[in-house]
């Protein structure tokens, strides 16, 4: 009888949900560094390029963190245990910045916040901004008790434009640290006894102020670019406000100095000297923006801290940076009391997460009330992205999980036993998420980065270019990568010196890497490996040869059984094309890239095929022609997949 090819026969993601006796025909059970196409062929994924770097330190990359600045340059910060290097995007020059300060003493990985042109960055022991060019201590102390007591306050000279004559109890005078640099000002505390002068208007005398200076003053915790600004109340009152000069200016003291005449007698009413502008504590190292607060939390406490108001620094109704303006009492906590592991803003609200629940903290006109919980916990604090599509996180459970009509639910099922359950419990924190969309690479996906139970970086890949009845969201499949990334390393979403997204990651070895560029990994071939099972029917046909269309380099083997494994005893794959004897030519289609493989024992039923492919850059790439398939781009694709079926033997 004439041989007819088994049109079923095609590609898509991995399936580990359905039942594998009639396993869909467009699913896999692996497909690993392969990437199945809308059109339903295989692809090869892409590879990853050297960055190239101006200078490079030998020491492992463990967090990227994109950093664009309102001038519209664009920065890479690299976290490389106690170094903090710098990447310049357009120019490749690497920098280390300078850090004022507290010396940066630990090597974990933290997270980020963007607020007012800064970043601000936590890894639960160091809490530092940068401006692009240096990174300081998060926040501002207030003066300690011995430094507010050794503080005098004396009437001075009679100044007809000074403090005013007392009819009251007099005025309480306050300092607080200020720096003008960043507009950070810390808490206040109350210096010297009321001043009630009865006579006349005076000048104000401070005597014992603190020496701000960094080198040879007498407070410990200085900085050349700290002053202490002046504060007092109004005759009687209790709470203090800013003193001014007469072009409404902030009286400061300078830098070094321990006294201090005042000759205005103005305050500024918008601006009460601080009380709730306190450091960020140092555990933290969660964070998001939400609204015009910053959230935090720490992944050893069930507490949500928030920050000052942005809204009344724009309104001129807050002294200093909201940002880093932390009240002691500003706090939320999670409902089941348990240890919070992973905080993002979702559409205005926080989402905040433990490894067993999650729940929407929302803020309702100033009161903050709870939604939730649910048993959809986070894996860790970066196992979160948001997409095109919405919000998305692994739970703590292994599973890729979104928001429908307002409640979490998972997306995944289809491939969670076949991937997700491949992350390692001891690296479930370690998960990190990163969302990657690129028309002309035909990109529209989230890179699931985590490691296996040895540590090995493993990459899930859900896409959404992939949607269909089975799987509404998208299908799974994997990848990972030979050389340098072939040890754990960082990754992130960077956008190049064109504006362009791109997926950079950082190494062991400290060098940084363009992802999706190429056909081998830095100069390293690595191999594709899918496995489909095919119920050829009942009648066990003959097969006497199998064609494909698109790399004839491709090892084609096949298993005959459902025992059929993966190891080399009498039940593994036999090899119908291995790199030694390649597919052969198909006569008649010599110039159209069909090849076919010969089965010396025919009869199938149940079969699994093998499709390995080596990556073979010299030989080709995966860019397009253009236009697009003309010729036919053959390297690392498999078009069609043709087993043709002859008699058969019947059950």
């Amino acid at each position: 009888m004439a041989l007819q090819p088994i049109e079923e026969v095609q590609f898509g993601g991995v399936d580990s949900r359905s039942n594998p006796i009639n396993l869909p025909p467009t699913r896999l059970l692996r497909c690993l560094n392969w990437v199945p196409k809308q059109a339903g062929y295989l692809e090869q994924r892409w590879g990853y390029s050297t960055v190239s770097m101006s200078a490079l330190t030998a020491t492992a990359i463990t967090g990227l963190i994109p950093f664009r600045k309102w001038d519209a340059t664009k920065y890479v910060l690299m976290f490389q245990g106690l170094t903090w290097n710098q990447f310049a995007v357009a120019s490749g020059t690497v920098s280390t910045p300078t850090i004022r300060g507290a010396a940066v003493a630990s090597a974990a990985r933290g997270n980020a916040y963007l607020f007012n042109n800064r970043i601000h960055y936590g890894n639960g022991t160091d809490q530092k901004f940068f401006d692009g060019v240096v990174w300081r201590d998060n926040g501002m102390r207030a003066p300690s008790t011995a430094e507010g007591a050794a503080a005098t306050v004396a009437a001075g000279a009679n100044d007809a434009n000074g403090l005013a004559v007392a009819v009251l109890s007099g005025y309480q005078f306050y300092m607080a640290y200020y720096n003008p640099v960043t507009g950070a000002v810390g808490n206040r505390i109350a210096i010297g006894a009321r001043l009630a002068n009865t006579a006349s208007t005076v000048d104000v005398a401070f005597t014992g102020l603190p020496n701000m200076s960094a080198v040879g003053g007498n407070n410990s915790a200085g900085d050349s670019e700290w002053q202490i600004v002046l504060g007092r109340t109004g005759d009687g009152a209790l709470v203090p406000y800013v003193c001014v000069d007469s072009g409404n200016n902030w009286i400061t003291v300078p830098n070094t100095a321990t006294s201090f005449t005042l000759t205005s007698g103005l305050i500024d009413g918008n601006y009460e000297l601080p009380t709730r502008n306190g450091i960020i504590p140092a555990a933290e190292n969660m964070f998001a923006v939400i609204g015009d607060y910053i959230y935090a939390a720490d992944p050893a406490s069930p507490t949500i801290r928030i920050s000052g108001s942005a809204l009344d620094s724009r309104l001129n109704r807050f002294m200093g940076r909201p940002e880093q303006s932390w009240a002691g009492d500003d706090i939320e906590t999670f409902p089941t009391a348990e240890a919070v592991n992973c905080l993002a803003e979702v559409d205005l609200e926080a989402f905040v997460a433990t490894l067993t629940d999650c729940a929407i903290l929302t803020d309702l006109a100033g009161v903050r009330v709870w939604r939730g919980p649910w048993p959809k916990g986070a894996a860790g604090p970066r196992a979160k992205a948001k997409t095109d599509y919405g919000f998305f996180w692994v739970s703590g459970d292994k599973e890729l999980c979104t928001f429908m009509n307002g409640l979490p639910v998972g997306i995944s099922e289809e491939y969670e036993a076949a991937e997700l359950s491949q992350i390692g419990d001891a690296y479930l924190t370690t998960v990190e998420l990163v969302y990657f969309r690129d028309k002309t690479r035909g990109k529209d996906e989230i890179r699931i980065e985590a490691r296996k139970t040895d540590g090995t970086p493993y990459t899930i890949i859900h896409d959404f270019r992939l949607r269909d009845a089975r799987s509404p969201f998208g299908q799974g499949y994997s990848a990972q990568f030979a050389g340098p990334l072939g040890t754990a390393f960082a990754s992130a979403q960077v956008r190049d010196a064109s504006s362009k997204l791109q997926v950079f990651a950082g190494a062991s070895t400290g060098q940084l890497y363009q992802q999706y560029t190429g056909a081998d990994d830095a100069g390293n071939q690595f191999t594709a490996d899918g496995i489909s099972l095919v119920n050829v029917g009942p009648e066990r046909p003959s097969v006497p040869y199998i064609d494909w269309y698109g790399d004839q380099n491709l090892i084609l083997s096949i298993g005959k059984t459902l025992k059929t494994d993966l190891g080399n005893d009498q039940f593994t794959f036999e090899a119908l094309t291995p790199a030694d004897n390649p597919g052969q030519v198909v006569q008649g289609y010599e110039d159209d890239f069909r090849f076919r493989a010969n089965l010396l024992s025919p009869e199938l039923h149940h079969t699994y095929f093998r499709f390995q492919l080596s990556s073979h850059s010299a030989d080709g790439s995966l860019a397009l022609n253009n236009p697009p398939h003309v010729p036919l781009e053959s390297y690392g694709r498999i078009y069609a997949f043709l087993p043709s079926i002859g008699e058969s033997r019947g059950v």
